[in-house]
């Protein structure tokens, strides 16, 4: 999409559950990112305009357009894997700026109506360190990367996402709420946790779902110490039931349901057990789109008649990983219908940044 001209107050606004969902009780929490459809006139004082059309010299609307020239009810969705920028890409962003995580690839990434990431890092300056084999934080300027790239939606179920303890968790959610950036997966409590995000472009509703496996390392840690609580911050944890249900619950409030899970061996080129029993309860209970992440490898892709998994697209920006370096942009158009034209988009990682190949 477009890049970012939301300023934090916006962005917050737009993040306020819809009254018709607050007024019902028994209606799942939702987090929404739709955009508000107003013209550039009637912005919050000091607020940067919309982009505007030059040949008409009106406000455009999100909810309502296609970057990439799709007709209405159709958008073009662009998923990447694992974003880690921690270590040495978040001091070479210190020095040189944020535009330079994306800058050999944004010529692709603008064609994006959706821009969907996994968020493998804290982006906090949390003290908090967990007792685990890799922690990776980021400083706070490389939030900035991100919406400079367009990202609308930064999953944060995944094995790294509370490296820093809650703070961490909470303040990568702040950098990004205020970047008007949605983070599924996630958040202060289960509610918020395992509550779908929900996005309208182009006059089609995308709901989004994010969870995480329960990884065990060597030293004893294990992801579900991470699951949020009724009053704890914290992550979605994958349970095949769990999805099934929350994609269902989804699918009332949206034309499309995309779940991100993460799931699998890692540097293994093929999906394993539990990947295939997330994927199917999934896209049984009526998601379309499957998007994968953890292995740090690409691991190829299944279409199951109008619906796609994507079991793993490895690493997109991470240092210290040459020989998981190849990588791609996948571009699926999508509409009430299911899933439509598929391209990817080959990327090399070269010092831990994106290049196209």
């Amino acid at each position: 999409m477009r890049r970012r001209l939301l300023l934090p107050a916006l962005a917050a606004l737009i993040a306020l559950p819809t009254p018709a969902l607050a007024q019902d009780p028994s209606a799942s929490p939702v987090a929404s990112a739709a955009p508000v459809a107003s013209p550039a006139a009637s912005l919050l004082p000091g607020a940067s305009p919309l982009p505007v059309d030059p040949a008409t010299g009106l406000a455009t609307d999100p909810a309502t357009t296609s970057v990439a020239g799709l007709p209405l009810g159709t958008v073009r969705l662009m998923a990447v894997g694992d974003v880690m920028l921690g270590r040495s890409i978040g001091k070479r962003v210190k020095r040189y700026g944020p535009e330079i995580v994306f800058q050999d690839v944004q010529s692709v990434l603008d064609n994006a109506d959706i821009l969907v990431v996994n968020l493998e890092c804290d982006i906090t300056t949390s003290t908090d360190r967990e007792d685990k084999h890799y922690t990776f934080k980021a400083p706070p300027i490389t939030a900035d990367a991100l919406s400079l790239a367009g990202v609308d939606v930064a999953g944060v179920a995944n094995n790294h996402a509370m490296d820093w303890g809650e703070q961490g968790l909470l303040d990568t959610i702040g950098f990004m709420q205020d970047r008007g950036i949605a983070t599924p997966g996630g958040g202060e409590n289960r509610a918020e946790a395992y509550a779908p995000v929900i996005i309208t472009r182009n006059g089609l509703t995308v709901a989004f779902l994010a969870y995480t496996d329960a990884f065990t390392e060597s030293t004893g840690f294990n992801t579900k110490e991470w699951e949020a609580t009724r009053d704890t911050p914290g992550l979605a944890i994958a349970r095949p039931k769990r999805i099934a249900a929350d994609v269902t619950k989804a699918k009332a409030l949206a034309d499309v349901v995309v779940v991100l899970v993460h799931a699998g061996y890692e540097y293994v080129p093929n999906h394993n057990a539990e990947q295939a029993a997330y994927a199917n309860a999934a896209l049984d209970a009526g998601a379309t789109l499957y998007l994968g992440a953890h292995p740090h490898v690409l691991q190829g892709y299944k279409k199951k008649g109008d619906k796609l998994i994507a079991w793993s697209l490895g690493n997109f920006v991470f240092d210290g990983m040459d020989g998981a370096s190849v990588s791609t942009i996948l571009a699926v158009d999508i509409s009430k219908d299911g899933v439509g034209r598929v391209k990817w988009h080959p990327v090399q990682l070269v010092n831990g940044f994106p290049t196209l190949r």
